[in-house]
């Protein structure tokens, strides 16, 4: 995915979900681990294909995800 096909908004909360991604093991944490990869594919627009399809309503703040 390229950058033109997100939203400048989103871009500085992925950017910090992938910062805290880079090294998962030293959040020593797996629910807030699992937690980040969720908000990633979120963010990325690729929730829909592990949920079934199941359309998230979007807020208009591009870092809260409901």
């Amino acid at each position: 995915m390229d950058i033109s096909q997100l939203g400048i908004a989103t871009l500085p909360c992925l950017l910090a979900v992938e910062v805290l991604l880079a090294e998962p093991e030293a959040l020593q944490d797996d629910v807030l681990e699992s937690c980040l990869y969720i908000l990633r594919d979120r963010l990325r627009g690729t929730e829909g294909e592990d949920d079934g399809g199941e359309d998230v309503a979007r807020s208009h703040d591009p870092c809260e995800v409901s």
